[in-house]
């Protein structure tokens, strides 16, 4: 019977086959094969790292422009964005405008006051006149003064004429006084030695003084049909034009202006009422 060598050991007979080498034993490496396997398992090492590291690297920037792009995009639930995300983007949007501002109004330039200026044309005659006001009246001397400067001043009273003008001045040498019934009637008789019943006023050119009955300046007259405001106009104008040098006049003619010199509180004479001078009274006016 034929012997075969075995892989296990030296064939039977304890003859060795010529050219076999015994096969090294199980586990042991020859020492080539071994600093290759060591040098090969080193470069892999590294080699797998370097790849770990640059995969991860670019996982990293993966995830981040994916958490960017999940970050521009509108909150949706599982099954899309919700009915109120829906209804707010598709309103409208108010952006406040603000409002222009305006500039600030500046207040319009007043005139010159009546009492620091003269009323009338230039070249016209000025009467300098003061105000004073008697004890116990319902009124202040400046006060009155803007009454009657706001009578003289009136284009339609004796400036019309441009022959005169009016100027307020504490130091005038014409009086224009505002005075109690009772004084009204003591001052008058000095003035013009007549009474004026403690009813009316009066007025002296030649002593440049004017005495208004504060009866008549606060209430009016009972004879003349006119508010008070009305009756203060002719009261002043009446009683300033004989200061101009003018006397009392007549009703000229029925249902006409009266003259302003016509003594209007005692009656009109069939004459309209009339608290400014007329024509005739401005043309002669000195």
């Amino acid at each position: 019977m034929d012997e075969r060598p075995s892989s296990h050991g030296p064939l039977r007979g304890g003859k060795a086959h010529a050219g076999l080498r015994p096969a090294p034993a199980l586990g042991t490496l020859p020492a080539t094969l071994t600093g290759a396997t060591h040098r090969l398992g080193r470069r892999g090492v590294a080699l797998g790292a370097t790849i770990a590291v640059t995969f991860g690297f670019a996982a990293g920037l993966l995830a981040m422009r994916w958490t960017a792009a999940e970050a521009l995009q509108p909150t949706a639930g599982p099954s899309g964005p919700s009915p109120q995300a829906v209804q707010a983007a598709a309103e409208p949007v108010t952006i406040p405008v603000s409002e222009p501002v305006e500039p600030t109004p500046q207040p319009a330039r007043e005139p010159t006051p009546l009492l620091r200026r003269t009323c009338g044309a230039e070249g016209a005659r000025v009467i300098r006149w003061r105000a004073a006001v008697g004890p116990g009246l319902d009124t202040t001397p400046r006060a009155f003064a803007r009454g009657v400067a706001e009578v003289l001043c009136n284009p339609k009273g004796w400036i019309a004429g441009e022959r005169v003008a009016f100027r307020y001045d504490p130091r005038g040498p014409v009086l224009i006084r505002l005075a109690s019934a009772a004084e009204t009637e003591r001052r008058c008789l000095q003035l013009t030695g007549l009474s004026v019943r403690l009813m009316w006023s009066c007025a002296s050119g030649s002593r440049g003084e004017v005495v208004l009955n504060a009866n008549r300046w606060f209430e009016g007259s009972p004879s003349w049909p006119g508010g008070p405001v009305r009756y203060r106009r002719m009261l002043v104008n009446h009683e300033v034009g004989h200061i101009l040098g003018h006397g009392h006049r007549a009703c000229g003619a029925p249902g006409s202006a009266a003259p302003v010199m016509m003594q209007q509180s005692k009656g009109l004479g069939g004459c309209r009422p009339n608290p400014w001078p007329t024509r005739a009274e401005l043309a002669g006016t000195h």
